[in-house]
């Protein structure tokens, strides 16, 4: 775990990273925080900004993206979108992600506790963690947002070996 946090310059000491066992049945997995991905893109000296916003189902049927977080009650929010700007580039890395695709839930069906609570909020940290990874590859690569990785259980509190990490995917919070 320490030499794959070195090589990937993660600190956990600085709550960078973590490990965490999801099922008995998998490998341990190394969960990088979200800051992490937002530091590293915006210390990139190409680096030029980050819009981000929801997909909403309004009453009459029409979807429309709507900069930042907002929806109303008679609205319906389906998914979130990012775009991610880098001055030596002439177009933004654009994408969007389908709530259905994204959410977290339990083992019954039910959204975990903040994907229920704040849909709007996580969905659109998925869209921006996975732009900001596209347009800075070279910084990026393999960090993934724990929300982006389907998980069925609850993280669980069983022991493990350092055998057990996966080596080829790390997540994040």
């Amino acid at each position: 775990f320490t030499t794959l946090c070195k090589k990937m310059r993660l600190n956990p000491f600085a709550k960078d990273c973590y490990i965490m066992k999801y099922r008995n049945d998998q490998p341990a997995t190394i969960i990088t925080s979200k800051d992490v991905i937002f530091r590293r893109a915006m210390s990139h000296p190409d680096f030029d900004g980050l819009e981000n916003g929801v997909i909403v189902q309004k009453s009459d049927g029409k979807l429309e993206e709507r900069l930042g977080g907002f929806v109303a009650p008679d609205e319906n929010l389906v998914g979130a979108w990012a775009r991610a700007y880098r001055k030596n580039i002439s177009h933004p890395y654009y994408i969007s992600v389908s709530l259905e695709e994204v959410i977290k839930r339990k083992k019954d069906g039910a959204a975990n506790s903040m994907w229920a609570t704040k849909p709007a909020m996580m969905s659109i940290k998925v869209a921006s963690v996975r732009a900001l990874r596209e347009m800075f590859t070279e910084d990026l690569q393999g960090l993934y947002d724990a929300d982006e990785i389907k998980q069925d259980t609850a993280p669980q509190n069983s022991g493990f070996s350092v055998a057990d990490i996966k080596t080829n995917e790390v997540e994040t919070e």
